[in-house]
């Protein structure tokens, strides 16, 4: 090439990437980020521009140099674009669907990306998590199958927080490993636990509703609320402290400390890895408490996950995965069961007439607690089952296509529950539907298999128990609403607008027992 077809392809170059990273910089989820860490930000723009400023001083007095830049840059431009068309790969039996970083930006900002996707290239097709190629599978019965036929070939895939526990985390454990943690902890999760935990359940539920009420007819977020009712529910059910247990402030207010949020990709913060240490030494003592005492349990703990590992096995203590896993269940239970929390007042001050429904029950226990859990399972279905993600150690086959090794697998549970051909109305909020079997045909919120949830029944029991107590003690109303948001991850789970705020008024004819 001629010195000036260099020079105008250079500059075509720079433009064409200066086009690009302006268009990716203009994303909502990239001005979130970039929002979110100012400091963090300004300290990688600043470096960006030394390191730009540098090569261009460094190439542009050496030709060879800055044609090798050119085409280096270029190159990756090529490379980009091609993985960006839909059909890329299929020669080599991967699905249909773009590669492309602004497609992984869009799935960020979009609640109905997946289900849009799916119905443009069918239930299997890729995508890109930022630096991650995922394959994503909207079909239940083709993610199980292959879940279960080809298992060998998957792995858990990683979180942050599951770098505390020697061992891992029961949620992200594999193989054997898996096996014998289940087989130790699943027994521990009894009917008699939530039974003796129901009066503290409910007693912080209506300390809370109560709250709730105080703050008038102006209304109030239900967030600073929720907490308090999940954490307390659990760690009594979990640990068997109740809140009038000398124990329950401390433990409270470190598993606040070590709700803070984690990166995967960055060390754990002094202060979590400092909570974490001190609850796991106060379970051990709790557990060791619990061996000494002839039954098992404890005078003031009464029946717990914990009692319950200490009387199969009086050496549990001593265990740190066993240990480990209970603060976790703790701690990831808490964040979990405020999220369906969440939606439930939501959906309590959407749907009255549903509420109406289990206030009328009021005189038939049984079908009150009915219809309460149906309105909890009607709410996970929509709101609070996005997906399970397995991680590929060795090229596996679904739906066709071939999924090759270091991709992840995302199988979409919001679409699966979304999914006309499984649900009738899916978009409907209708908890009848749970009444009968047929709606657990097309879901599994809590997993399937062996790795179904342990926690389910105790989630279950928190969530009913708001319900019912809403129901026949107060009106729910909406006062101000918006647009859902999430945080800004592709697994971010989906929450009510910001601006949200509900009216809880006290009935006037209800006078629940002290």
């Amino acid at each position: 090439m001629t010195s000036w077809v260099w020079s105008s392809f250079e500059v075509a170059v720079l433009m064409a990437v200066a086009v690009v990273v302006l268009r990716l910089l203009v994303k909502r989820p990239v001005r979130r980020e970039l929002m979110a860490h100012p400091v963090a930000s300004l300290g990688a723009l600043v470096v960006g521009l030394i390191g730009t400023i540098a090569v261009i001083w460094l190439v542009l007095p050496l030709q060879l140099l800055r044609h090798a830049l050119a085409a280096g840059l270029a190159t990756l431009l090529l490379v980009a674009s091609i993985g960006a068309r839909p059909q890329y790969g299929s020669r080599r039996g991967l699905p249909p669907g773009s590669l492309s970083l602004a497609e992984s930006l869009e799935a960020i900002e979009d609640p109905d990306y997946y289900s849009r996707t799916s119905e443009r290239w069918g239930p299997v097709f890729k995508m890109r998590q930022i630096h991650q190629p995922v394959a994503c599978i909207t079909d239940l019965e083709m993610g199980l199958d292959l879940f279960r036929s080809q298992g060998d070939r998957l792995r858990q895939s990683d979180w942050a927080f599951n770098r505390l526990v020697p061992g891992g985390y029961l949620e992200y454990m594999d193989g054997e490993r898996h096996t014998r943690a289940r087989d130790v902890l699943l027994p521990a999760f009894t009917g008699r636990t939530v039974a003796e935990s129901r009066e503290v359940i409910r007693d912080v539920t209506r300390a809370q509703l109560a709250a709730m009420a105080a703050s008038g007819p102006e209304g109030c977020h239900p967030e600073p609320f929720l907490l308090p009712m999940a954490q307390t529910s659990l760690i009594r059910m979990v640990l068997g402290v109740g809140p009038t247990d000398p124990d329950f402030a401390s433990l409270r207010d470190r598993f606040t400390v070590l709700n803070r949020s984690l990166e995967l990709f960055l060390p754990i913060p002094g202060g979590s890895r400092e909570a974490y240490d001190w609850l796991t030494e106060k379970v051990a003592e709790l557990a060791e408490v619990l061996r000494a005492t002839e039954e098992g349990v404890g005078p003031t703990h009464g029946s717990s996950v914990l009692a319950n590992l200490v009387r199969a096995s009086p050496t549990v203590g001593s265990d740190p995965t066993v240990i480990g896993n209970l603060v976790l269940m703790v701690k990831e239970g808490s964040i979990m069961v405020r999220g369906l929390l969440r939606w439930i007042m939501k959906m309590l001050a959407d749907h009255p007439e549903v509420v109406r429904r289990i206030r009328e029950a009021e005189g038939d226990p049984a079908g009150r607690d009915a219809l309460a859990t149906a309105f909890v399972s009607e709410t996970i279905r929509l709101f609070e089952s996005p997906y399970v993600y397995r991680r590929v150690v060795e090229d596996v086959e679904v739906g066709g296509f071939r999924i090759p090794r270091g991709w992840l697998v995302r199988l979409c549970l919001r679409e699966v529950h979304r999914d006309p051909g499984v649900f009738v109305d899916p978009d409907t909020f209708e908890p009848d539907r749970h009444l009968t079997a047929v709606a657990g045909r097309g879901s599994c919120p809590f997993g399937s298999d062996d790795r179904t949830c342990p926690g389910e029944s105790i989630a279950l029991e928190i969530a009913a128990t708001v319900v019912g107590e809403a129901a026949v003690g107060y009106e729910v109303s909406t006062i101000q609403d918006g647009q859902p948001w999430r945080i800004n991850r592709h697994w971010g789970l989906w929450r009510p607008s910001r601006s949200l705020r509900i009216a809880v008024r006290e009935r006037p004819t209800h006078h629940p027992e002290l």
